[in-house]
């Protein structure tokens, strides 16, 4: 038997193109041969469609896709997730499920039954988790048919995945010749290794091949990268389809054999075709045509402003450069460069003269104090006003440049830096941000050599370097990291060589500046833990960590 796994990109709700999409690539493996052609998880709807799916125009509309498909099928499979309702006159009205169609008829139906509500997930504020596993026969061979997470029961590759159910295990028990998954499994950095591992601990486990069809796309602060993959009884790769990109590839079960596509290895170039996928997406879905970005001539904002151009086209984008009294000559000419090597129009438009008309305005009411934070929240917040400015002028999509680490523990100013539409980098660790200034520097210089090289610098105030008021980089993303991402104490932390006083001070520094990240744009997530989603930590609480 000749499998297909087809990884699409869908939009949620927008169900006609979902169909047009599904049906091309249904045609497309029926053309090379397929018995089958395999789907994502809620392909026809997209994933997650979240509250949409308490509105009865949106289920009608997917019920009526739905059966369009249903009459669009042949002799060959298709199988493919999607919303159903409960039949039961208790619990959820919904159940996210999967189906085999064939010759306009459904040959089968299996409903998820591990619903996870971790991180980003909260699926049984919508869905009624299925009861059993059934395996079902198509052309002599018994598929088990599962979805995302009933797959994700091994608790040493997965820590959050605590459930006393194996669907699994059941299917293999009553009998199957090879095990498919249909999913929409979000990105993080090294989560393409843990699905291999999975994969690979599944197969030798149950003696069956697991064929895993996964969804890629940009949703919201979601990023979904494809890599749909085949492994067989023993473990071995038979197949792996593309990252951050749609494909089809076709899996031969009496050889053994797939199509394996080349991936990116190191996590900095995982992480740059994360965020262009993310951005592409994002605009796309939002009906942006062109962004603008404030540039600083520092390592973030030429990070941004790198991965929009290639991700865009230079011709759409914007950079605004906004030089103060405190801007050097060394960072205007850096972002000059930086525009010019990526082919991006660029505009200079100096603060001072706004930034002189606050401080006069202010003048009366700040009489007898000293020039603090407060002015220089004032420079960042005429900028962030100038970015919106042309965003509401030309429509431009703003571009915010604050990473993880400042976002973290409040390095940043409600309605200056953090104003915007999209915070593409925001889940990028300072560290990580250089490690992807220098994959995209990788062929050619782009991001000038200066930038990579100087100290980092609000230049908000003179001479200010980031580290008078942040540890180093590199301690405070080691920190961030164990706090955030691992969930480690303040002693557990300080285990690993790093001062009592160091971690107290950036544990606080992220505890007290949750209020601002309420407030701050969306953005991709591309860690375990990001800090716009999946991360629920309320503002006032007395809870002394």
């Amino acid at each position: 038997m000749k499998i297909a796994l087809s990884q699409i990109n869908c939009t949620i709700g927008a169900f006609k193109a979902n169909l047009e999409r599904i049906l091309s690539a249904y045609e497309e493996g029926a053309r090379k041969g397929a018995d089958i052609v395999v789907f994502p998880e809620l392909a026809l709807s997209g994933y997650p469609p979240q509250d949409l799916l308490e509105r009865k125009e949106f289920l009608h509309a997917q019920d009526k896709a739905f059966n369009k498909i249903l009459a669009f099928t042949k002799e060959t499979g298709l199988i493919l997730g999607h919303i159903s309702r409960n039949p039961a006159p208790i619990g959820k009205q919904l159940m996210s499920s999967v189906s085999l169609l064939s010759a306009g008829k459904v040959l089968h139906t299996a409903h998820k039954r591990l619903l996870p509500t971790y991180d980003i997930f909260n699926e049984t504020r919508y869905f009624e988790p299925g009861q059993s596993s059934v395996p079902v026969t198509f052309k002599g061979i018994r598929l088990g048919l599962t979805i995302c997470e009933d797959i994700w029961t091994d608790q040493e590759l997965c820590h959050e995945c605590r459930y006393n159910i194996d669907p699994v295990e059941e299917l293999v028990d009553q009998g199957i010749d090879v095990l498919i998954n249909v999913s929409a499994s979000p990105f993080h950095l090294g989560k393409l290794d843990l699905r291999l591992s999975l994969a690979k601990s599944i197969t030798t486990k149950a003696g069956v091949p697991l064929l895993y069809c996964n969804a890629v796309g940009g949703q919201d602060c979601l990023v979904f990268d494809g890599n749909s993959l085949a492994v067989d009884k023993d473990g071995g790769l038979m197949a792996h389809l593309s990252a951050f990109k749609e494909d089809l590839g076709i899996v031969d079960l009496d050889n053994g054999r797939g199509e394996i596509r080349d991936i990116p290895e190191t996590l900095p170039a995982q992480a740059v075709l994360a965020l262009r996928l993310a951005l592409k997406d994002y605009m796309n879905r939002c009906g942006f045509k062109r962004a603008v970005i404030g540039l600083s001539g520092g390592i973030d904002s030429s990070v941004t402003a790198a991965i929009a151009a290639s991700t865009i086209g230079p011709e759409k984008v914007l950079g605004v450069i906004m030089p103060s009294r405190f801007t050097s000559k060394e960072s205007v000419e850096d972002a000059i460069e930086l525009s010019r090597n990526l082919g991006i129009r660029y505009e200079i438009i100096p603060i001072e003269e706004v930034f002189s008309a606050y401080l006069g305005s202010l003048a009366p009411v700040f009489k007898d104090t000293t020039q603090d934070v407060t002015e220089e929240n004032l420079q960042a917040r005429v900028r962030g006003n100038i970015l919106m400015a042309i965003s509401n002028k030309f429509g431009h999509l703003v571009l915010s440049t604050g990473n993880k680490s400042e976002l973290a523990v409040g390095y940043c100013t409600l309605y200056g830096d953090l104003s915007g539409g999209f915070s593409l980098i925001s889940d990028c660790p300072k560290t990580l941000v250089y490690e992807m200034a220098r994959y995209i520097n990788k062929k050619k210089e782009v991001i000038p050599e200066r930038v990579l090289k100087k100290a980092p610098s609000a230049e908000l105030r003179p001479d200010q370097k980031d580290e008078d008021d942040l540890p180093p980089y590199p301690v405070l993303d080691k920190v961030l990291k164990a706090y955030i991402e691992e969930n480690k104490t303040i002693d557990e932390i300080i285990e690993r060589g790093i001062p009592r006083a160091t971690v107290e001070r950036v544990v606080g520094m992220v505890i007290k500046n949750e209020y601002k990240r309420r407030q701050a744009p969306i953005g991709p997530r591309i860690s375990r833990k990001a800090l716009c989603c999946g991360r629920l930590w309320p503002v006032c609480h007395g809870f002394k960590t």
